[in-house]
């Protein structure tokens, strides 16, 4: 079953898991939207399911009403809303990481590299590299 949740979930690992390329992008909002894009289910059968885990989806808060609008292009760009949500709120939290990282002192670098399993020596570093950037935002789900 396609619920809400497991959507949400995997539009957050997908930016956690791009954070590095992310941070680094000047137009990481093009990437954000994009994300949330791609994980909305085209199956008609995954539509309703997600519908069926939350009814909230029926309301979109914005939508472009048309002649050609039909209960699957709302329930669509509902679960956009959601995603993209998501997707800059998870994106948020990225931005927080790295500013810990990149303005923390040597002993929170420490122990960030200690939680992820990275080098000690990964500490010294001014910006982390990208596995261990990506590893740090894994602990923070």
């Amino acid at each position: 079953m396609t619920t809400i949740a497991e959507l949400e979930d995997e539009v957050r690992d997908e930016v956690f898991g791009s954070g590095y390329e992310l941070v680094n992008d000047n137009y990481h909002e093009d990437r954000l939207t994009e994300i949330a894009d791609q994980n909305i289910p085209i199956y008609h059968s995954d539509l309703i399911e997600a519908l069926q885990d939350d009814c909230s989806l029926s309301a979109p808060d914005e939508c472009l009403y048309s002649e050609d609008c039909d209960v699957f292009k709302i329930i669509s760009w509902a679960i956009y809303e959601r995603l993209s949500s998501q997707a800059f709120s998870a994106m948020s939290k990225v931005k927080e990481a790295w500013e810990h990282w990149t303005h923390g002192d040597l002993e929170e670098r420490v122990e960030i590299c200690q939680a992820t399993s990275a080098s000690i020596f990964e500490a010294r570093r001014d910006e982390p590299s990208e596995t261990t950037f990506n590893d740090y935002l894994n602990t923070l789900k």
